[in-house]
């Protein structure tokens, strides 16, 4: 490229700046003209006298240093294309009633991208901007949106530059869905209220369904962060009806899984000691009564109950298997691999109740061997399984549990280990608590370490409906060893 090429190109993509500016401002011929003149008159003292002297190429050995850099910053300005279009095949998925993704098409050669949206029929827009790529989407939060409204949304492009498209001339509408009846909004006691002055998470740290950070992974809060006011507005915060409970919210359809399962959590684990190792027998977990003297001298605590008091809100209401539909898991004592106890809260969509049972397993010879027990009502059929490492458990196609628990219904649970028992428990106020214990003795368990879990873990991965969430309230927490 001569001299006098890149001038003319400094020419052009003056002018075809000042033409896209007009177009988000003023879009009328007179207005270009006027932009095009004062660009060719305001070209830079350095610029104009390179144009001059590349005639003949007379005086070239005269260029200052400064005309030279200038000279290379202009060979590396994006072409002229990134603002020969706008981006286009907009696209809205994963529409709730107060959230939804926005993607499009995006033109090469671009710095970032910046995107507006309003209700239909409103004057203001809100600006979403700096949109990196390679990214060609985002995501609306929830709660920022108002359910079964109407938007309208558009996006541009910036060039390296500065210079940029004008906004995509056709609008992108949407309409948010109906507010769940059992969804709670937290959006008014997000800055004022935190879980952490509800709870003492100060020994538990909190899995996440999403990758905040780019690394692959749910993301991990930890025990620090969590006691110090942490929440966040999609999936763990205040509960502003009562300001004395938290909720933990998963969408397991987009959820980010950890490396061991392909189920998307919003899930609390226990943390005895951040200064060691999560994994092993050391003073961040536990032991059982039965283990030997050498584990319990080095274990971080010997037995232990977990105790809360909870309201299931919400569960999935699409997929493909009716054993995994509605299905979630809400307290847990993990080993090293498998887990004594995981307690089920399952409720099929037909189903005005739901039923609540637990699973005791251990790996043995690759085989899984597990024990399933109900509690209320009777969807999977008890007894002992061997599996080569898939759950075993199957709904019955059983009707609505007489006595099952409906979402939104408070109700209590109880796991606790003594020495080599298991004991499971579910309150409800003006009913008789229903008990079960398992006898852990022969379960291998004497050299192994625990931990308790928390939350919401979904059991569906096949949703059909990408907005499809689940939801629980915790009122009470309480870890004792």
């Amino acid at each position: 490229m001569n001299i006098k090429q890149i001038t003319k190109l400094i020419l052009i993509s003056t002018i075809v700046y000042g033409c896209n500016k007009d177009k988000t401002e003023d879009n009328t011929p007179e207005k270009n003209n006027i932009e095009q003149t004062e660009a060719e008159n305001n070209t830079s003292e350095e610029n104009t006298n390179t144009e001059d002297n590349s005639g003949e190429n007379n005086n070239n050995e005269n260029n200052t240093s400064e005309e030279n850099t200038n000279i290379e910053e202009i060979d590396y300005l994006p072409n002229v294309s990134c603002l020969s279009e706008n981006p286009s095949e907009h696209k809205t998925t994963n529409i709730t009633a107060t959230g939804a993704t926005l993607s499009w098409k995006t033109i090469e050669d671009f710095d970032h991208s910046n995107v507006r949206y309003r209700a239909v029929g409103s004057s203001e827009w809100i600006s979403i901007a700096s949109i990196q790529p390679p990214r060609h989407s985002v995501t609306i939060p929830e709660n920022m949106l108002m359910p079964q409204t109407t938007y309208e949304w558009q996006v541009t492009v910036k060039c390296e530059d500065s210079t940029a498209s004008s906004y995509s001339a056709n609008t992108e509408e949407f309409t948010t869905l109906q507010q769940d009846e059992n969804y709670i909004n937290p959006s008014e006691n997000l800055s004022n209220i935190a879980p952490s002055d509800i709870f003492d998470f100060s020994k538990w740290k909190l899995d996440l369904p999403e990758d905040l950070y780019g690394t692959g992974k749910p993301t991990t809060i930890s025990p620090s962060d969590l006691g110090s006011g942490y929440q966040n507005a999609k999936y763990f915060y205040t509960n502003n009806q009562d300001n004395k409970s938290v909720v933990f919210k998963n969408n397991p359809t987009s959820g980010v899984t950890t490396p061991n399962s392909s189920y998307a959590r919003c899930e609390l684990r226990e943390m005895m000691d951040t200064s060691v190792s999560t994994r092993g027998i050391n003073a961040n977990n536990w032991v059982f009564g039965l283990a030997t003297q050498e584990a319990k001298a080095n274990a971080g605590a010997i037995d232990g109950k977990l105790e809360a008091t909870l309201t299931v809100d919400r569960v999935s209401t699409t997929g493909s298997n009716k054993t995994n539909l509605g299905s979630i898991v809400i307290g847990q004592i993990h080993a090293s691999d498998d887990e004594p106890c995981r307690l089920y809260y399952q409720k099929q969509p037909e189903h005005n109740k739901g039923a609540i049972y637990f699973v005791h397993h251990r790996e043995m010879n690759g085989k899984r061997i597990e024990y399933w027990y109900n509690l209320v009502g009777d969807y999977i059929t008890e007894g002992k399984y061997v599996t080569d490492g898939e759950h075993s458990w199957l709904y019955t196609g059983s009707s609505e549990p007489s006595d099952g628990i409906a979402l939104g219904e408070k109700f209590s649970y109880t796991i606790e280990v003594i020495y080599d028992t298991l004991y499971v428990t579910i309150s409800r106020e003006g009913k008789a608590d229903i008990v079960k214990s398992v006898d852990m003795s022969e379960s291998g368990y004497e050299s192994d370490w625990f931990y308790f879990k928390a939350g919401v873990y979904s059991q569906n991965n096949l949703m059909t409906m990408e907005n499809d969430y689940e939801q629980a309230t915790f009122h009470e927490l309480k870890v004792t060893h």
